[in-house]
């Protein structure tokens, strides 16, 4: 079973590692729904861990209804 863990820090990637997750979903701001992370914090869990990542892509927090 593939555990995948959403993380905000490369400190939570690392725990998740830890606790056996197999895939990181990469966040910014999950307080208020989640952001596009920046790019250093993608650059250093990658040089840290060897896991793959899935990327939220969200340019602002809040909902997403469009017409």
């Amino acid at each position: 079973m593939l555990i995948e863990a959403a993380i905000e820090t490369l400190e939570e990637a690392r725990g998740a590692a830890a606790e056996g997750a197999g895939r990181l979903e990469v966040c910014g701001d999950l307080a208020r729904g989640g952001i596009t992370p920046g790019a250093g914090l993608l650059a250093s869990i990658r040089k840290a861990l060897d896991l793959p990542l899935m990327v939220m892509v969200r340019p602002r927090p809040g909902a997403f209804q469009f017409s």
